[in-house]
């Protein structure tokens, strides 16, 4: 049975991060990749899966050039622009400090299966959303445990943490392992999304959270931190979702920020909003939420609604005012 999570107002612990934290859920239950239904072995309809004949990347790959072949990161809009296009997800398990991954344990291995059904999921809701738009979107991730769009990293500092002061040391290991001029140029992509999972456990209190060029002109690898378990609960679709819509510049509506005044919030509160930007759902297996005009406007896919003028809401990323 489906619970709707409940949003809570986060008081940001950095102006940086306040923008983006993934909201805390209230109520939810556990979904352990056994009670989460089928797991799709192949993206849905209207997305792709890569097929790569390398293994794993290791981080003992060698040094990237960056600016080769061509292709060079949009200082505008970083890895990702607009919600329309082909979009490499490159996903990396990482450990850090104080987490861990062991793929010989299967009790890992279903953790991976249950969050790669979650992007099936998320990746698809995203996909059908650009199509009401008249826009063309799709993924290209890998779906297995090898490959040329999935990679180990071990990190020796802390990065499961509430601030996003280790996005430079992800940046930096970013910029000398993945050839991202070469898999733009394999896939014939046009954004690229960084995807970070950790294997962290219930008693886990740091949300997922991204952190995207809108951020500030040092971020140009657009990132997600997926902190797979947090508060008792599970990293699910919706909330997949709602993550790489701030790839394209999508804005957070649960608190108040700079352009989004509290007004606004509280009348969305006052609604019961299911706007995706706003509340997510617990579901691993669908995506409930809405995905309004406003949504739409600020990922790059549609022009700016009356909505946002009648509030005083923030101009896109993507609009100059």
């Amino acid at each position: 049975t489906e619970k709707k999570s409940i949003m809570k107002l986060i008081k940001p612990f950095s102006i940086l991060l306040a923008a983006l934290m993934l909201p805390l859920i209230a109520g939810c239950a556990k979904t352990p990749a056994e009670e989460s239904g089928t797991r799709e072995t192949e993206a849905p309809a209207q997305t792709e899966t890569a097929q790569p004949e390398e293994t794993a990347a290791q981080t003992t790959q060698t040094e990237t050039g960056n600016e080769a072949q061509g292709y060079t990161i949009d200082p505008a809009h970083g890895t990702a622009v607009t919600m329309e296009g082909k979009t490499l997800l490159i996903r990396i398990f990482a450990s850090d400090s104080e987490t861990a991954w062991d793929f010989s344990r299967d009790e890992d291995r279903e953790t991976m299966e249950n969050a790669l059904h979650g992007l099936d999921v998320a990746t698809a809701y995203l996909t059908e959303q650009a199509a009401r738009y008249g826009k063309t979107l799709s993924f290209v991730y890998d779906g297995g445990f090898a490959g040329d769009l999935i990679y180990r990293a071990d990190f020796e500092e802390t990065l499961v943490r509430f601030d996003g002061g280790g996005y430079k040391t992800q940046a930096r290991w970013l910029e000398a392992h993945i050839d991202l001029p070469s898999l733009m140029e394999r896939y014939g992509a046009d954004n690229a999304s960084f995807l970070f999972y950790f294997n962290t456990d219930y008693t886990n209190e740091v949300n997922p959270w991204t952190l995207s060029r809108r951020n500030g002109e040092q971020v140009q690898w657009e990132i997600s931190n997926f902190y797979l378990r947090f508060d008792g609960c599970d990293m699910t679709a919706p909330g997949i979702a709602h993550e790489l819509m701030h790839h394209y510049g999508a804005r957070d509506l649960y608190y108040a920020e700079d352009g989004i005044p509290q007004a606004y919030v509280d009348y969305l509160d006052e609604i019961d909003s299911k706007d995706i930007m706003h509340s997510v759902a617990a579901s691993n297996d669908r995506v409930p939420n809405e995905f309004t005009d406003l949504d739409a406007y600020y990922v790059g896919i549609a022009p700016r609604p009356a909505v946002a003028d009648e509030w005083g809401l923030a101009y896109s990323e993507h609009d100059a005012p």
